[in-house]
């Protein structure tokens, strides 16, 4: 049964943490964080690629040439995103953002008392669970695969022709050392953007306490005898205690949704811009590449399955925020039965119809929005510069 507008909706943070639905996705994103060793292996990649990614910025500079850039871009913005992404991790951990949301807004965990919803919810979260899982092992072995020598890593990565060239005597342990880090890159990599789908899925459980509280808004009358029900004074009170608890809580919600953007917009926009330059310049590469592709397929199918999953669920879980919030939330409030309710209820009414008409958008800029919108103006943007790096191949 629903709960009752009276009833204390305080944030409970030790419940939170320990019925957490995606509990396994909080450990590897979020828990680990919080031992010295995993910070420090961290803190030895982020040093590792910003030397390297320097190194070949330097190099580009001095004497640009366009055959190395595009030769050498993959490695360069693929350092770039790895650094951006434990920026984001070392910020989302220090934060907790869905801890912090959660506290801030006074939200509420979603409980078997609140109706099927919390089914749905528990159904969405293990669905969430078993694709962060698997996706991560896809990820690592990624990065395994990649951390495996190969005779054309001097082609594909500066950072081995420089240690070849300018650091003859270190070579084998520079070599090694650059190797290694790739198995952290892997889960550096993959983890961040998936916080943001973790924090998403929690986010749309406040929509479905909302939704239910709606549905159940006239629970123990009888909704067929019109008449009686405008008269009664007490089922008018009820109801218009329900109207104001809602109204409390869709403005939760929209606070909670503006601390997420706040939270957000930087790295959305930071992770949007590297990873289109980065697809962009795998894309040429592979069409550059004059060694043998085949014997790279390890490398690029478990690379190009994590990262197509990865947007994808990015994409879609900021989507999903905006058409629960608008689509479904706006068909339960017209359904209602408010033809029943007195003139005060019906203006209460109305106040909440024009709240919902405006859906819950993770923005990260006024613009532009997580949804599927972004994703398609990403995957143009990332065709068009590929047909224009295509049209000019020869040049090259």
């Amino acid at each position: 049964m629903t709960r009752t507008p009276t009833d204390d909706t305080t944030f409970d943070l030790d419940n939170f943490m320990k019925n957490d639905s995606m509990k396994l996705v909080r450990v590897i994103a979020y828990d680990t964080l919080k031992f010295k060793i995993t910070k420090l292996i961290l803190f030895i990649t982020f040093l590792v690629h910003f030397s390297t990614t320097l190194i070949q910025v330097y190099f580009v500079c001095v004497d640009f040439n366009v055959y190395f850039f595009v030769k050498y871009a993959p490695a360069m913005f693929g350092s770039l995103f790895v650094m951006v992404s434990i920026i984001a991790l070392f910020v989302t951990a220090e934060t907790d953002m869905v801890v912090r949301v959660f506290r801030k807004a006074q939200l509420r965990k979603l409980t078997v008392e609140d109706g099927p919803s919390f089914h749905v919810f528990q159904k969405e979260c293990k669905i969430f669970t078993v694709f962060f899982v698997l996706n991560l092992i896809i990820a690592l072995f990624s990065g395994y695969l990649h951390a495996l020598p190969d005779d054309d890593d001097r082609e594909i990565f500066y950072a081995f022709a420089f240690f070849e060239d300018y650091c003859s005597e270190w070579k084998d342990f520079c070599s090694f050392l650059y190797r290694i880090t790739f198995l952290p890159v892997a889960y550096v990599m993959y983890v961040p953007i998936n916080v943001f789908v973790y924090a998403a899925i929690h986010l749309k459980s406040q929509i479905y306490y909302l939704k239910e509280h709606l549905i159940q808004i006239n629970e123990g009358y009888d909704i067929s005898n019109n008449n009686d029900l405008f008269y009664d004074e007490n089922y008018q009170r009820i109801i218009r205690e329900k109207m104001i608890y809602l109204y409390k809580i869709h403005v939760k919600l929209f606070l909670a949704a503006l601390d997420i953007r706040k939270l957000i917009r930087g790295f959305i926009a930071l992770f949007a811009i590297v990873g289109c330059l980065l697809g962009i310049s795998i894309l040429y590469f592979v069409m550059l590449f004059q060694g043998n592709l085949f014997d790279k397929f390890g490398r690029l199918s478990t690379l190009t399955v994590v990262a197509f999953n990865s947007f994808a669920a990015v994409i879609i879980s900021g989507q999903m925020i905006e058409s629960s919030s608008s689509d479904d939330v706006d068909a339960i409030i017209y359904n209602c039965n408010w033809y029943d309710w007195n003139e005060e209820n019906k203006r209460f009414f109305l106040l909440i119809r024009m709240a919902t008409m405006h859906p819950f958008k993770l923005q990260f800029s006024q613009n532009y929005a997580v949804n599927y919108q972004l994703g398609v103006a990403i995957l143009k943007a990332m065709y068009s510069a590929f047909s224009l790096l295509k049209a000019i191949k020869n040049d090259f």
